[in-house]
């Protein structure tokens, strides 16, 4: 099972450089292997979440150090904040801060990189068309996944809304599971679109979107958050 990242990497424990290097290179083989069954999350969000922390406790670390004009003196391991001074310097603790820093944002960065070249992958193997014809009103529906290889369906009911987050407003897809069943013969996309209409009378003439998977991927950890993000965005296009 995939563990997240310690948010706590740098200041937990002991200030022992090479034995961080080994937690950073033991927890992402874990995620190497995840990669390697194409289950992309959440360790791919995880390691963008890493990398983005990193990143900015390096950059806090370098605005502080412009601005107070003086050297490091320690680290408020509490507050996660620097503390800078004009007079007594730690060399060893900027010493092992910069080991640390310069070994892990070059391998976050390029574990991402091999995340997002199986995010394309996926996407590109899945393509989003409607069902018969979307109405205007398209901030709720269905969302059909069809697993060609398997013959598999999974429908969904999907809800676009808006959210505050730090203030700023952003649209999410909410997706509720309503059925997984493998294709029947001669059966159309059509024809389920009908069924869920006579099925859930609130939403007398739903939009319906197919995504066809022409390879088979894990749902939950691959396909589902990619489909999720494909048709947000094409909700957004409209």
């Amino acid at each position: 099972m995939h563990q997240k990242f310690n948010a706590q990497w740098l200041t937990d424990g002991l200030m022992d450089s090479e034995y961080k290097q080994y937690l950073m290179l033991a927890w992402l083989q874990k995620v190497r292997k995840e990669f390697r069954k194409t289950r992309l999350y959440p360790a791919l969000g995880d390691l963008v979440e890493a990398h983005r922390g990193l990143q900015e406790f390096k950059a806090e670390r370098d605005r502080w150090g412009e601005l107070m004009q003086g050297e490091l003196q320690s680290l408020d391991f509490q507050k996660m904040r620097w503390v800078y001074g004009q007079i007594q310097a730690h060399p060893d603790l900027d010493a092992y801060l910069d080991e640390l820093l310069q070994f892990a944002i070059p391998r976050l960065r390029a574990s991402i990189e091999e995340g997002a070249e199986i995010y394309n992958i996926i996407e590109d193997h899945t393509e989003i068309t409607p069902v018969g014809i979307t109405p205007l009103y398209a901030d709720e529906g269905y969302l059909l996944i069809f697993d060609e290889p398997d013959s598999q369906i999974y429908g969904y009911r999907y809800k676009r809304s808006k959210i505050q987050l730090n203030s700023e407003p952003y649209l999410q897809l909410e997706l509720t599971p309503i059925e997984q069943r493998r294709r029947r013969l001669a059966e159309t996309f059509e024809s389920i679109k009908l069924e869920f209409a006579r099925k859930f009378t609130d939403l007398p003439n739903p939009a319906t979107f197919l995504a066809r998977c022409s390879f088979s991927f894990p749902l939950e950890p691959s396909l589902l958050p990619i489909v999720r993000r494909s048709l947000l965005r094409r909700l957004q296009a409209a």
